[in-house]
């Protein structure tokens, strides 16, 4: 019984540590004031092309017209050349962009 229990702990850890955005919750500068991080793997993907936008004065999400400006608290830079956005509580919460030049 106790593997079982075990078990059942570990599956879920198991699965978020493959989680294609596992990196956010790796990432310590992804952390808001209060050590909480911005989202987990659960919340976030990479957008689809055309969902969001990058213009003069940040980066647009097309569907709800959220504008995570360069300066955001919640804008960061992405490990890959894509850009992840995360939803949580029924909003935008964080958009990882790639870094200039990448």
């Amino acid at each position: 019984m106790r593997a079982i229990a075990a078990l059942a702990v570990l599956v879920p850890f198991a699965a978020l540590a493959h989680s294609d955005a596992f990196w956010i919750m790796q990432e310590p500068r992804y952390r808001d004031a209060q050590g909480i991080h911005c989202c987990g793997p659960q919340d976030c993907a990479v957008a689809p092309p055309g969902t969001v936008v990058q213009t003069l004065d940040g980066w647009r999400v097309v569907a709800t017209g959220r504008l995570f400006r360069h300066d955001d608290r919640d804008l960061y830079d992405s490990i890959d050349s894509q850009v992840w956005l995360c939803h949580r509580d029924g909003r935008d919460r964080c958009l990882f962009t790639p870094v200039a030049g990448s």
